[in-house]
């Protein structure tokens, strides 16, 4: 999994487990699939603070989570 970019804040923080993380995933999006998000989510687990959100939408509801 590669990071491509952070939001309000830093790797550094990000490694330290500072941050709760989320995950927004998009029905409509080809990219989401069963393998990519249990990889997407093996990444995150290690790196969240406390818990891990996964935030599933509909294709028209995608705009809304990605941002």
């Amino acid at each position: 999994m590669k990071l491509h970019k952070i939001r309000t804040g830093n790797r550094e923080d990000l490694e330290d487990k500072k941050y709760t993380l989320s995950i927004g995933v998009s029905l409509g999006n080809k990219w989401f699939t069963i393998e990519n998000i249990i990889d997407l989510i093996r990444w995150s687990l290690p790196r969240t603070k406390y818990d891990l959100v996964v935030y599933v939408g509909d294709s028209i509801h995608a705009i809304n989570l990605v941002g």
